[in-house]
């Protein structure tokens, strides 16, 4: 719904670069989901196909995004490279970690979209695996997480597929699992009620936003922004209401930062460097100083302009911020800036 936003009324130049995160965990996506289509299970080496598995489909995300780095140069590439092979491996040779070994059969529905009764809602779970007439939603994630510090946007996302798994099948599956790259399964509790009240405010949220959308409503003014609904979103460089109410406990640990362009010392496409004046976003916002480097392609900025750096990571110093592949860059022009409150 951002997206389409945006691109009815694209007053803001973006310049940032698809995110290689994302590009990756697409990759270990893929590599997973053909292990358990048993792609690999035939294979001499099964490791060694699941890594030209990975290369073939990284190649070709490379090619339809506009990236600044090789990917061997992303931030932790070959550690989800090597960790989605092995992974894979063991799925074509094994039984999965987690899963019972007692000899009863398994069946899996992989990637399979469920729709709400009513059309309103869609999801796609990694699968949902049905053991001695149990079934369990499985979503496969990337990122390290602690078993006692789930997010609850996984767990909310859990819940909603465990509900349409009902709308669709009429009976709610009896657990959910975040599956870790490792292995590592993450079991959840399915609550009917929690998973009803979940998806009736999300019906409600969709139906409020596309009246707002039909009525011709500023997008600007349809954000809601809070530190948990922005965590994630990959807009918020771009998004007015983020940067006029953020706050520097909202990025403990990725910061985005929104300010005049002091200078641009880039030496070149692979060396650019930005002085920031940081005046908005989750970064001190006293006016100080931060210089963000290796990010944006394309020609040097002129100085003045309204700059936002999203996912940047703090080095040691204070005011000293750089940039992984991660990071995007936003440059805004005079409609999106006066949006500001």
């Amino acid at each position: 719904m951002c997206k389409a936003a945006f691109d009815r009324d694209p007053v803001f130049a973006d310049l940032g670069r698809s995110s290689p995160s994302a590009a990756m965990g697409i990759a270990a996506h893929a590599v997973l989901e053909a292990a358990y289509r048993g792609a690999f299970a035939t294979a001499e080496d099964p490791r060694q196909a699941a890594l030209a598995f990975w290369d073939s489909t990284i190649a070709k995300l490379a090619s339809e995004r506009s990236v600044s780095q090789e990917p061997p140069r992303w931030r932790g590439y070959q550690m989800k490279r090597m960790r989605a092979a092995s992974r894979a491996a063991t799925v074509a040779t094994s039984t999965p970690k987690g899963l019972p070994t007692d000899g009863k059969a398994t069946s899996a529905r992989i990637e399979a979209w469920l729709k709400s009764a009513d059309g309103k809602v869609v999801g796609r779970p990694d699968r949902v695996e049905t053991t001695g007439g149990r079934t369990t939603v499985v979503d496969l994630k990337t990122s390290s997480i602690e078993p006692d510090d789930v997010p609850a946007a996984y767990q909310q996302q859990l819940q909603l597929y465990s509900w349409l798994w009902r709308e669709v099948w009429g009976e709610w599956p009896h657990g959910a699992v975040i599956e870790l790259l490792d292995g590592t399964r993450l079991p959840l509790t399915v609550i009917p009620a929690e998973c009803e009240a979940l998806a009736g405010e999300a019906l409600v949220a969709l139906d409020s936003f596309n009246e707002l959308a039909e009525s011709g409503a500023d997008f600007t003014t349809l954000a809601t922004p809070g530190i948990e609904q922005c965590r994630y979103c990959l807009f918020k460089g771009s998004c007015p209401a983020f940067l006029s109410a953020a706050e520097p406990e909202w990025g403990p640990y990725r910061s985005t930062i929104g300010g005049r362009l002091v200078e641009d010392s880039s030496n070149g496409d692979d060396d650019r460097c930005l002085t920031i004046a940081a005046e908005r976003g989750t970064a001190s916002n006293d006016g100080g100083v931060v210089r963000v480097r290796g990010i944006l392609d394309g020609p040097l900025l002129p100085s003045d302009s309204f700059v936002v750096a999203d996912r940047v990571i703090p080095e040691v110093a204070l005011h000293d911020y750089r940039a992984d592949p991660d990071s995007l860059i936003w440059i805004w022009d005079k409609g999106m800036e006066a949006r500001l409150v």
